[in-house]
């Protein structure tokens, strides 16, 4: 289920409300016109907030923001602020149908069964 919230030519960006990355993180993505969806983990309840995290960060350490481009994996900060430096993301934002949404959260209070 959280796969198929991912859109094949937009960004999904998995962040928390206190994470100094994740408006930076958003605001790189909207500067280079790549269109978003964020999920914010501190806002779900406990139990879907950790049944997401094991599915978007396995057992290994965990950190937002945590970056889905055409539901691919890029990573952090630094990886996505690397493909804005090459000029990957300009081109993607180019290519892109669906633009950033202003205020496009959502919020999967109660939802179980991902991927």
């Amino acid at each position: 289920m959280l796969h198929d919230l991912m859109a094949e030519d937009t960004a999904t960006v998995f962040s928390s409300s206190y994470c100094p990355y994740c408006p930076k993180a958003k605001e790189l993505l909207k500067r280079n016109q790549v269109g978003f969806t964020e999920i914010t983990l501190d806002h779900l309840n406990p139990n879907d907030q950790m049944e997401i995290a094991n599915c978007i960060f396995g057992m290994t350490q965990r950190y937002v923001p945590y970056i889905y481009i055409q539901k691919q994996r890029i990573g952090s900060y630094g990886e996505l602020w690397d493909k804005h430096q090459n000029g990957w993301l300009k081109d993607l934002g180019m290519r892109t149908t669906k633009k950033w949404f202003d205020g496009c959260k959502i919020h999967l209070r109660g939802v179980l069964g991902f991927w």
